[in-house]
């Protein structure tokens, strides 16, 4: 009886923080997540691309626009431990979400959350899984297909249907400055004489966004004058999501891979996090 009652009430302090905190802020949110949570089947049916759509649309000129649960928790009001909360911010990840292979770009969603709950409960995601189905079931386009955000995580996806489009095209990095040391220094990166390195701060990199953006753009200025072909791959937080569906909109190719952008000619791996 103990231990039924302690769980309940942790239960119940969660579900009171959860009121307190979003309430005020975002009720309808409450509400629809509220109802959720107890529905075992809760599903939606979402259509994702295959490894060979997103290569063709790559190469086609679609810029990546993706959403994971971090970006869900800053458009609730949240910080992150790599980006504060800014209202600017979440203004413009509600703007970039709705994108779709006829606009600029195309827009991932974490494809493991597109289960029914109870599956979730069973694997343990669901408190991390589900806010972001609640999203999409309130903001995103239902109609329309989407890529698994964590596509670009495996290596097999990166060497398959991201390198094939990088030949031929200067590359802009945009993204931290391990990173970029990591880039510099790999022998197997064999675009070096055709690419620029944009570095931006390991944290709150948003707050330098106007930066990064002249900076990008005098790069991209210089290029065209030059009549070459940019290709930026920008790894710099939530601010990339913004950033990536600006300039795709602009008509400037952005690929938004998120940690992919580490094991790009690499042989480590990342998809352990997944």
């Amino acid at each position: 009886m103990s231990i039924l009652k302690t769980v309940n009430d942790s239960f119940l302090i969660r579900a009171g923080r959860f009121v307190l905190k979003h309430v005020f802020k975002n009720r309808r949110y409450m509400i629809a997540y509220g109802l959720a949570y107890f529905q075992k089947d809760y599903h939606i049916p979402v259509s994702f691309y295959s490894g060979q759509e997103i290569l063709a649309l790559i190469q086609a000129g679609k810029s990546i626009v993706r959403y994971g649960d971090g970006e869900v928790a800053l458009m609730n009001f949240r910080s992150l431990a790599f980006q504060r909360f800014d209202p600017t911010l979440r203004e413009g990840l509600f703007r970039s979400m709705k994108g779709s292979a006829s606009d600029a770009y195309i827009v991932g969603i974490n494809e493991r959350a597109f289960v029914s709950n109870e599956i979730m409960r069973n694997n343990k995601t669901l408190q991390l899984l589900l806010p972001q189905k609640v999203y999409v079931d309130m903001y995103f386009q239902k109609n329309k297909k989407y890529m698994d955000a964590s596509f670009f995580y495996r290596n097999e996806n990166v060497n398959a249907y991201l390198l094939p489009a990088l030949e031929g095209r200067e590359i802009i990095f945009v993204t931290r400055k391990e990173t970029i040391e990591s880039i510099k220094q790999n022998p197997k990166y064999p675009y070096l004489p055709f690419t620029h390195f944009i570095e931006t701060k390991e944290r709150d990199a948003f707050d330098d966004y106007e930066v990064i953006c002249k900076q990008v753009g005098d790069v991209i200025s210089q290029l065209k004058e030059n009549n070459r072909k940019p290709l930026v791959i920008a790894a710099f937080g939530a601010g990339t999501k913004v950033f990536a569906y600006e300039y795709g909109m602009k008509g400037v190719q952005v690929l938004d891979i998120g940690t992919g952008i580490e094991i790009l000619y690499q042989d480590k791996r990342i998809d352990g996090i997944l």
